[in-house]
């Protein structure tokens, strides 16, 4: 009896990688699991930028508030996403290069960023999206996979993987652009 290959066949996303199983000709099961982190954050800080992209090319009305944040304007929001990622960079490069913690808090360099870029037009924190947006996706180039194992030690937080860190910038994008909706 023949057997074709697509019935051999399996395949499944799971976390961060992708298992292939098959079946020898023993009908024991072989799997392959996939680790393919670079290819993932990859796409994941794309897709950050565009969307951040296209809530500040929709943008009607920069100095409308923002619901459920009486000090920002929504161009408060959109300076805070476009300043974070370069923040996000500083952070995964401190962990790559075993530099000493720089104890800022995130608090601490929103309001800075977001006071520093009050003034800045909407074109302007396009251009610094894109710059770090660049940039980010320039240090991820320089990883091996290896990299993206190892594990974040951050005095202050509780220990991840390298590579959820570097999810955590799609997922906050997210939740703040959600914020703008009407």
């Amino acid at each position: 009896m023949h057997i074709s290959a697509v019935d051999h066949i399996r395949s499944e996303a799971r976390d961060d990688s992708v298992s292939i199983g098959f079946y020898d000709p023993d009908r024991n099961l072989v799997e392959l699991q996939i680790y393919a982190r670079r290819p993932l954050i990859r796409a994941v800080v794309e897709d950050t930028r565009v969307r951040i992209r296209s809530a500040i090319d929709a943008m009607q009305d920069p100095t409308a508030p923002l619901a459920g944040n009486e000090a920002w304007r929504q161009k408060d929001l959109i300076a805070h996403l476009t300043s974070i990622v370069g923040w996000w960079r500083k952070q995964i490069e401190i962990v790559l290069y075993a530099q000493p913690w720089d104890f800022e808090s995130v608090h601490d360099f929103n309001d800075r960023a977001v006071a520093e870029r009050r003034d800045w037009s909407l074109d302007e924190l396009a251009q610094e999206l894109e710059r770090e947006a660049a940039a980010l996706q320039a240090l991820l180039e320089t990883l091996e996979e290896s990299d993206l194992c190892q594990v974040v030690r951050h005095p202050k937080r509780s220990p991840r993987e390298l590579a959820k860190a570097w999810m955590l910038i799609h997922s906050h994008a997210t939740r703040h652009l959600a914020e703008l909706a009407p």
